[in-house]
């Protein structure tokens, strides 16, 4: 975790994947500037990751990267949705759904 999880290129590229790593790159840094104000003063989130509320930002229909060891906030290495799960689903269903 921490600054240790993302390998840099020697040009200090965020480098996640050899295969087209602009996609992630290029991702990350569109969510970063959208999101960068809402996380800085809001103590980047934490106050949320580890309540026990209900969360007030419910995503419905999204695939998230599961099997689940826990169901908890906190476990967002398989509870966080991304479109790479979800994209790929969608494919699937619109080939079988014979769009």
């Amino acid at each position: 975790m921490g600054n240790n999880n993302v390998k840099k290129s020697s040009g200090g590229q965020l480098r996640w994947n050899e295969w087209n790593n602009l996609q992630y790159t290029t991702s990350a840094t569109f969510i970063l500037t959208v999101y960068a104000k809402y996380l800085i003063s809001n103590s980047g989130g934490k106050m949320w990751l580890n309540s026990n509320n209900p969360d007030p930002n419910v995503l419905q229909g999204e695939v998230v990267g599961g099997p689940y060891d826990t169901d908890a906030r906190n476990n967002f290495k398989q509870a966080e949705p991304a479109t790479a799960n979800t994209a790929p689903l969608v494919g699937v269903l619109a080939k079988f759904a014979g769009v």
